[in-house]
C-alpha cells in the first residue's frame, strides 16, 4: 500500500492529472492493438480508474505550535 500526503488542492489536482493522461494513452494502446497485448493495457488503465477514484481530499493535521 502507498500512502501519499498531498496538502494542497493543486497536489491532489496534479496527481489526478497525471492519473488520467496515463489512462487515456493506455486506452489509445489498447485500441490500437488487436492481440492480446491490448488485453494487458485495458487491464492497468482499468487498475488506474480505480486507483483515482479513491483519491480523496482530506484534511491534513498539523500539529499546535505553542508560542
Amino acid at each position: 500500500m502507498l500512502t501519499l500526503t498531498l496538502t494542497t488542492a493543486r497536489e491532489v489536482h496534479l496527481l489526478r492529472s497525471a492519473l488520467q493522461r496515463q489512462i487515456e494513452q493506455l486506452d489509445r494502446e489498447a485500441d490500437a492493438k488487436p492481440d492480446p497485448s491490448a488485453a494487458l493495457h485495458r487491464q492497468q488503465a482499468q487498475e488506474l480508474r480505480e486507483m483515482l477514484s479513491r483519491v480523496g481530499v482530506e484534511p491534513v493535521a498539523t500539529p499546535n505550535v505553542a508560542n
